[in-house]
């Protein structure tokens, strides 16, 4: 869906969010193969791990090139466009909150900085003063209800204060 709307270009309701998205990443998809044969000797585990994720892009590259076709999009039927696509998905997907992997891209959500090691959540520090906590804690989910996508903090936040993300102890 994303490489669809990209194609859209200017007529895409969401393309000023789309032009915001970084042109390439700095991970596993975009390595070369001479990058990845350089970790082998220093990093072997992240070596395989670039590896295999290079291979299930080619694979699912490969899976969805009917569909890729179908849409008549050359510029966006690449496998460039669609690394570009899946690194955007993947880097950038918010979790939907519906007790399963489904996420989705929220505009302007993915934005925030992420904060790893946040207090837990316990009933005696919903109420601290953000002045007291470590971070201000923001956490998304999907209102069926609205159809819309919502962050929240648990604690009040003074105006202009910056509000992190945080996934837990995963990493982007």
């Amino acid at each position: 869906h994303l490489l669809l709307e990209a194609s859209k270009g200017e007529t895409s309701v969401p393309h000023i969010y789309l032009k915001t998205l970084p042109p390439s990443f700095d991970n596993f998809l975009f390595l070369t193969d001479a990058d990845v044969e350089s970790l082998a000797s220093t990093h072997p585990h992240a070596a395989r791990e670039a590896a295999e994720a290079k291979a299930s892009l080619l694979e699912s590259f490969h899976a969805v090139q009917p569909i890729l076709r179908a849409l008549s999009m050359p510029k966006y039927s690449t496998l460039g466009a669609f690394r570009w696509s899946m690194a955007c998905v993947q880097s950038r997907t918010m979790s939907m909150g519906l007790g399963d992997t489904a996420g989705c891209l929220t505009p302007w959500g993915d934005l925030h900085n992420h904060t790893p090691m946040l207090r837990p959540h316990t009933p005696w520090n919903d109420g601290c003063i953000e002045d007291d906590c470590a971070a201000v804690a923001g956490e998304g989910f999907f209102d069926e209800h609205e159809q819309r996508y919502v962050l929240v903090t648990r604690v009040p936040v003074r105006a202009g204060r910056q509000v992190f993300l945080t996934y837990g102890r995963l990493t982007n």
